[in-house]
Formats: structure tokens, sequence, C-alpha cells
């Protein structure tokens, strides 16, 4: 299955680009492009 995500906050420094970041990992773990 394939995600496209989009962050609409700060792309440094911030909990919304550090979540993204992480279900982005979550996502590639698990098999998905």
């Amino acid at each position: 299955m394939r995600f496209a995500l989009m962050v609409t906050g700060p792309a440094y420094g911030t909990q919304q680009a550090s979540s993204a970041l992480q279900f982005a990992h979550a996502l590639l773990d698990a098999g998905h492009e």
C-alpha cells in the first residue's frame, strides 16, 4: 500500500515533524512503499 504524508507545520524542531517522521519509518518498516 502507498501512503503520502503532508506536514503542515515547520519542517524542523516541532512535534508535527517528529510525528510524521516516526509514522513514515513505521510504514516503511511494515513493508509499505
